[in-house]
């Protein structure tokens, strides 16, 4: 008889510690997600609080881009305070990557233009590679841009570059199977 009441104070202590403990599980969740809120593309806008402008990549993609090309410079860089942008090449509808993943596009790249970025990130994949070298107006804008941005090209980005004479005479990296196309213009 005695041991019921014992057994009964012992659950209601333990429930009342997980209480607890789940609440401040939640706590700390909640600390952690507005921690890294800032970190998203509704913050992109945001100046760094000693007044200047904080580093800014845009990543221009289009349909056939490899999802991990794209996904992981992105998190990579806005963890390193970075202001990212993810661009779709003609619009900012929804993109199939090569996968099967989908990804939205923050905006368009006709939207950022004439914004100017720190670097511009182009992910690989043949599809995404032959839409952007088929693009003129992407060539434009990476010819404008060439002088004052890093420009980097990811697998079979390079591709993209040399379809419009960009970084000519210039050392790349590229994947290894597309060498070949390359040897012509770069180092």
């Amino acid at each position: 008889m005695i041991i019921k009441p014992v057994f009964s104070l012992a659950i209601r202590y333990c429930s009342s510690s997980l209480q607890q403990i789940n609440n401040y599980k939640t706590r700390s969740w909640a600390r952690k997600l507005l921690a890294n809120a800032e970190l998203s593309r509704f913050y992109s806008e945001k100046k760094a609080l000693n007044g200047k402008e904080p580093k800014s990549a845009v990543i221009i993609f289009a349909n056939g881009a490899e999802e991990m090309e794209v996904v992981i410079p992105a998190d990579v860089l806005r963890r390193a305070k970075v202001d990212v942008i993810l661009a779709g090449l003609c619009d900012n509808k929804p993109v199939k990557c090569n996968q099967g993943l989908v990804i939205v596009p923050d905006c368009a790249m006709k939207d950022v233009e004439n914004r100017k970025f720190d670097a511009i990130v182009l992910p690989g994949g043949l599809e995404n590679n032959l839409a952007m070298a088929e693009s003129d107006k992407f060539g434009e804008y990476l010819k404008k841009k060439e002088e004052e941005s890093y420009i980097a090209a990811i697998c079979s980005g390079p591709l993209a570059l040399a379809a419009h004479c960009i970084g000519k005479g210039k050392r790349v990296t590229s994947y290894p199977k597309i060498k070949p196309d390359l040897e012509s213009i770069y180092k």
